[in-house]
């Protein structure tokens, strides 16, 4: 308590001595507390580690995307399962959230605990635009998830995107690439009986 009243005293010295000192250095505190605060608010998490931003993009909800960015919220910022804000966005074809992610230093490549990338998630669920998109900006079209050993377009072949499968193979996606299991892209085409996905893969692209 003493070592409190004599730090009163002194500041209360200060102030009197160096008041313009004083009140600049409180201005300089105080701005510094703002920005401390704002950026705590921005990396909430959820019951899941999501943090604001993840949660905005996996929405859609561009507005928040943008606010919270505006704010300093960490772009590459993870949840419990490595998803980033990027990776929630793309999954979920909401793609101009992709690109003002990406605008703001997003890491495209970015893998989950499983392997998965964004280009493979956006190419399982046939966002064409989304793909591109990731496509444009440098995505790696062959990289392998760790459990199936599938890539973008195994994913895309599977499920029967034909469109997707065009722009990974324009992409120089391998089209002989084999998973776990040893398949390749044509052969899980042929499986799920994909006749546009088959006519992609059994004919090279001129």
């Amino acid at each position: 308590m003493i070592w409190g009243h004599a730090m009163l005293h002194k500041i209360r010295d200060v102030a009197y001595r160096y008041p313009y000192r004083f009140f600049a250095l409180l201005a300089l505190f105080g701005v510094a507390a703002y920005y401390l605060a704002q950026a705590l608010d921005t990396e909430q998490r959820d019951s899941h580690g999501r943090t604001l931003l993840i949660q905005a993009a996996e929405a859609g909800d561009m507005e928040a995307v943008q606010r919270l960015l505006r704010r300093g919220a960490e772009v590459d910022a993870c949840d419990d399962c490595r998803w980033t804000a990027m990776m929630k966005a793309a999954g979920n074809g909401h793609t101009p959230v992709v690109r003002v992610l990406l605008d703001h230093g997003a890491e495209v490549n970015a893998q989950d605990k499983g392997g998965y990338t964004a280009l493979m998630i956006a190419a399982a669920n046939g966002f064409v635009d989304t793909v591109q998109l990731l496509l444009d900006h440098g995505a790696s079209v062959d990289v392998q998830d760790q459990g199936m050993g599938w890539s973008a377009l195994i994913w895309a072949a599977k499920e029967g995107e034909a469109e997707v499968v065009q722009l990974l193979l324009a992409a120089g996606a391998q089209r002989e690439l084999r998973d776990g299991e040893g398949m390749t892209a044509l052969d899980w085409a042929v499986r799920e009986q994909r006749t546009a996905v088959i006519e992609l893969l059994g004919v090279p692209l001129p």
